[in-house]
């Protein structure tokens, strides 16, 4: 994949979802987490939910990203890998540590498709650096995934607050050529 224009790091905020036939194709799923959620209706739930949904429609193994895996949705799912913590543990889990580690799992099991289930406003990016990382990103349709105006972070609680500094991030990631 060509490496992404700062053009792209503005425009791109509704990712198409994928066809059922290409979601099927997917060896994986991918589940990126949306920040510390303090109630059970966040947008980790959202996410969890999807992410199980997909799970055992397509019957393919989860890679999620802690704490997921408290969701009551991941109860009847093969969840494949935990990706719990940033290779140091002083450093910040972002998208680039947890896709890392998710394409090095995919590749010990010959994984070659993924399908990413994450908030839309982060879809973008999350999808574009795991190909960065040599996993084909599949897209479901997100748009069930929303805001959680209670979570614990604030920068994570409104598209108002969010979208500038997913922005940021996305300008960052392109000049390191991690999308």
């Amino acid at each position: 994949m060509s490496k992404a224009t700062y053009l792209d790091c503005i425009g791109h905020w509704n990712v198409p979802a994928d066809t059922d036939d290409t979601l099927a194709l997917a060896n994986v799923i991918i589940m990126h987490e949306f920040g510390d959620q303090v109630n059970n209706i966040g947008t980790n739930m959202q996410i969890s939910k999807l992410g199980s949904t997909l799970a055992k429609a397509y019957r393919k193994p989860i890679i999620c990203q802690y704490p997921l895996n408290q969701a009551r949705w991941m109860r009847d799912v093969d969840i494949s890998y935990y990706i719990e913590r940033h290779h140091r543990e002083d450093a910040y889990l972002d998208t680039n540590e947890v896709n890392r580690q998710a394409a090095e799992w995919c590749k010990i099991g010959g994984w070659k498709a993924a399908i990413v289930v994450a908030h839309p406003h982060h879809l973008w990016r999350a999808g574009r650096n795991l190909e960065k990382h040599g996993i084909k990103a599949l897209y479901p349709d997100v748009s069930s995934i929303t805001y959680d105006r209670y979570c614990s972070r604030f920068a994570l609680r409104t598209p108002y607050a969010f979208m500038p500094r997913e922005v940021a991030a996305r300008l960052l990631y392109a000049k390191g050529n991690l999308i």
